[in-house]
């Protein structure tokens, strides 16, 4: 949240049960999720298995105004987010 507020975004934290359901709707505009089991969401058939193919295709499957942020590390357990 701090980095929200540092560029002059109102932001608090919210516990969901479905963040990407409340990404969806609007009632949220950042959600946290991890690049393997977005990509399970969005492609449940994909192939992709490395760190770098999972973020690949990750960002050709994301609906039209949701990214995912940067990707620079080998594949953690840490978290993405998904911005609209």
């Amino acid at each position: 949240t701090a980095a929200l507020r540092f560029y002059g975004n109102a932001a608090h934290v919210q516990a969901d049960d479905d963040p990407l359901g409340a990404l969806d709707s609007g009632d949220i505009r950042v959600a946290p999720g991890f690049s393997g089991q977005l990509l399970a969401r969005f492609a449940p058939d994909s192939a992709a298995r490395s760190d770098v193919q999972v973020y690949r295709t990750l960002l050709s499957v994301l609906p039209e105004g949701v990214a995912a942020g940067d990707y620079t590390t080998s594949a953690e357990d840490k978290p993405a987010l998904a911005v609209t």
